[in-house]
């Protein structure tokens, strides 16, 4: 059995080219933050200190937020509330099927629960979710795995945790019947809470992974959907096409360079092909860069740490990612990346 992956084509890549999620996202996951952190009386105002998003903002489900916002925002609630343990899980307690709007409704209206996830997976950009979500088949299960390495070290655990969750319980509004969670892996060793991961998804749970996956039984990726409505499901197409649409016009410069940079890697890009590419001169793009306090090296830089760090996470090996981002051998990728991060490639994956 196969998915399609989010560009249309048949089959499921092991390890996604690049972390695709854009940084644009909705502000209902900063909504639900903000709520859980005030039932248990932490004010408004604190959670939304240095975030730079308006309590207005919240009540709109058509305004977006940018990434940086939702990890601070993030930041502050952990810290609000370090006292309760499993605290992704908290929050993804708060996420069913209605609150991922159209794209909700395009899961429903799919002919079977494959049609469903791969409707899922085209249109990733439109959920909450912060971590790379990638499906994998084989060995006679489902695997979705859930990647956090362009994420900041101190946030890592909370998202990937929250997604995690999240992607659960979508699965179970989607899935009839009990039986179709086979099991549930955990990135890092066994912690003092173990036991709220089993009470809350009801199977075994394994820990000293490299990353956070769910496992699931193929079989029901063929059950047909009860709501399946095909010309309905091509008109909520067309709507989550405008919706990602519009948030890829709200990327900056620095943002539609780093894709460039990620989809062309392993080759490295020169700054003249990224600035034909985008219509101007590079002295113009040089310009606008600095501008905004960047560089065309800087970014090419960080494109290529943060897929490295993304590739090591989900366990695959050092010499295979140093080519996968433009190394020729090790040496210069594991020099390169003790520049970056301070540790070397080994280091960084056993974390």
């Amino acid at each position: 059995m196969r998915l399609t992956r989010p560009d249309g084509a048949d089959g499921v890549d092991a390890h996604p080219a690049h972390p695709s999620r854009l940084p644009v996202l909705g502000t209902v996951s900063a909504h639900v933050m903000v709520q859980v952190a005030g039932e248990h009386g932490v004010p408004q105002d604190r959670c939304l200190e240095g975030t730079g998003i308006a309590p207005a903002v919240l009540e709109d489900a058509r305004a977006t937020i940018r990434l940086e916002q939702e990890l601070a925002l993030a930041r502050n609630v952990m810290r609000e509330l370090a006292h309760i343990p499993a605290l992704g899980l908290v929050m993804a307690s708060r996420y069913r099927l209605s609150v991922y709007g159209v794209l909700g409704w395009g899961m429903l209206c799919s002919p079977s629960v494959r049609d469903a996830l791969a409707f899922a997976f085209r249109y990733l950009d439109l959920t909450y979710s912060c971590c790379g979500i990638t499906p994998e088949e084989g060995d006679g299960e489902l695997r979705v795995g859930i990647s956090n390495g362009r994420l900041p070290a101190d946030v890592r655990g909370f998202f990937a945790e929250r997604s995690l969750s999240a992607t659960i319980r979508l699965l179970g509004d989607l899935i009839s019947g009990d039986g179709w969670l086979v099991g549930v892996e955990i990135a890092g060793p066994r912690p003092p809470h173990a036991g709220l991961y089993e009470d809350t998804f009801g199977v075994k749970v394994s820990f000293g992974g490299s990353r956070h996956a769910v496992r699931i039984d193929p079989d029901v990726l063929s059950e047909p959907m009860p709501l399946a409505n095909r010309p309905m499901l091509d008109m909520i197409e067309d709507q989550c096409r405008q919706l990602l649409a519009q948030r890829r016009a709200l990327l900056t410069l620095p943002d539609v360079l780093r894709e460039h940079v990620l989809r062309r890697l392993p080759v490295l890009p020169s700054m003249g092909s990224a600035a034909a590419e985008l219509g101007m001169s590079e002295r113009t793009l040089r310009r606008r860069l600095a501008e905004e306090g960047s560089s065309f090296s800087a970014i090419v830089t960080d494109a290529r740490r943060a897929l490295a760090e993304e590739l090591l996470l989900q366990g695959v090996p050092s010499l295979q990612v140093a080519r996968q981002v433009g190394f020729a051998g090790p040496a210069a990728f594991t020099h390169a990346f003790k520049r970056w991060t301070g540790s070397s490639p080994r280091e960084f994956a056993g974390r």
